[in-house]
């Protein structure tokens, strides 16, 4: 399967291919903000002034000066970052991607974010930009 424009779910995030642009696997590993952090900065290319902190997140992924014009971003999750309960950080995120997906409505999209079908229902702020 080839990545679209938006949000997706998908039976296997693994069988999602990314033929031009940036890439960011987002594993169900993670547990922490600093790890996704870590994560992303790594494989988004922040510049180094991101500051490790949700505001700095949320500028860096609607800046993305750093990155060519027009550049797709596909952001693949192989499950939900921050453990199976109820996670504050994970509400963030989350809430974070869906604006990320508003602001791509109303200008050239460049973000794809996947996510396997069995966490469709607890993608609650997704799925309301979903569409």
């Amino acid at each position: 399967m080839t990545a679209g424009r938006g949000l997706l779910f998908v039976a296997d995030p693994y069988d999602v291919l990314v033929e031009q642009g940036v890439r960011a696997w987002i594993s169900a590993r993670i547990r922490t903000k600093r790890e996704l952090f870590a994560a992303l900065q790594r494989q988004l290319h922040f510049p180094s002034y991101f500051g490790g902190n949700w505001d700095a997140l949320n500028d860096c992924l609607h800046d993305l000066s750093w990155l060519p014009e027009h550049q797709e971003i596909v952001l693949i999750h192989d499950g939900l970052p921050f453990g199976v309960g109820p996670s504050r950080s994970r509400q963030i995120y989350l809430e974070l991607l869906a604006g990320l997906l508003e602001a791509d409505a109303t200008g050239p999209s460049r973000w794809t974010i996947v996510f396997p079908n069995e966490v469709r229902n607890r993608v609650t702020p997704l799925s309301l930009a979903e569409g």
